[in-house]
């Protein structure tokens, strides 16, 4: 295991290529390209405010759209991460069958690709905290450690969800679902005091009511930072890696198999 982290470590060009390639590949065909990386979050946000503000009028307020705009932009690395990372490796069969490479470093790239593209959904929060002049305090300093925290546990989701996917294809599909019932069962378009109480219990142990609450707290200083919690999914986070690594040392020969 140790020799196979250090073969990782040894194609940190390979890395920082796939890691290009991805961002080059989003959007490349479009009319507007990378304009899209904040266009998109944009527009999902536009969506979201009108069907919860303006149709069903169950928010209202400068501090909803700052609510919502921390919650779209945070879940939206959060989903991108899990369903790119279910393809990661069975799309590049073509390098596979030609380079001998740790087949770990695939997904590993995606949340790295991901993590770039999460840079330019932080613009859109500035811009809706300029408009809606909301100052972050001196909280904004542990936004590093927030992201770093949801950096660790979407990893942690998307090495198995890429090492699955190798070999039970219907997962890609199944994911997008599961995703969408875990997106309105998180706060990230309603409040917590939205939740009927009979749900209440599935925020506390939703690890994104925390990640969420996190960067709320940062950005418009609503709360208290959850650092108990946001320290025990970190290293709950870590911890699984660890195992997917020695998973992934051990089982590799199985994914060239199939591919």
């Amino acid at each position: 295991m140790k020799k196979y982290i250090q073969e990782m470590m040894k194609r940190k060009d390979l890395m920082i290529y796939l890691v290009l390639s991805g961002l080059k590949s989003q959007n490349k065909n479009s009319f507007l390209g990378y304009f899209w990386w904040l266009l998109d979050p944009l527009l999902s946000v536009g969506i979201y405010y009108f069907v919860v503000v303006i149709v069903f009028r169950r928010a209202h307020g400068a501090g909803y759209g700052v609510y919502l705009v921390i919650g779209m932009i945070v879940w939206r690395w959060l989903s991108s991460t899990v369903l790119v990372a279910s393809k990661s490796i069975s799309q590049q069969s073509g390098i596979i069958s030609q380079v001998n490479l740790p087949k770990i470093q695939f997904p590993i790239c995606v949340a790295l690709t991901q993590l770039i593209n999460f840079g330019f959904g932080l613009i859109i929060i500035g811009l809706f905290l300029i408009y809606f002049r909301v100052l972050p305090g001196i909280e904004l300093l542990w936004l590093p450690v927030v992201m770093g925290v949801q950096f660790l546990f979407m990893l942690a989701l998307a090495l198995p969800v890429a090492f699955v996917s190798v070999f039970i294809r219907d997962v890609e599909a199944v994911i997008g679902h599961l995703m969408r019932l875990w997106f309105f069962g998180s706060p990230v378009i309603w409040y917590t005091e939205m939740i009927p109480e009979r749900g209440k219990w599935l925020l506390a142990i939703n690890p994104m009511t925390h990640l969420l609450n996190g960067y709320r707290s940062i950005f418009s200083g609503n709360g208290d930072l959850p650092l108990h919690a946001l320290l025990s999914i970190g290293i709950a986070s870590v911890g699984f890696i660890f195992v997917m690594i020695y998973i992934y040392y051990r089982w590799e020969y199985r994914i060239i198999k199939v591919l």
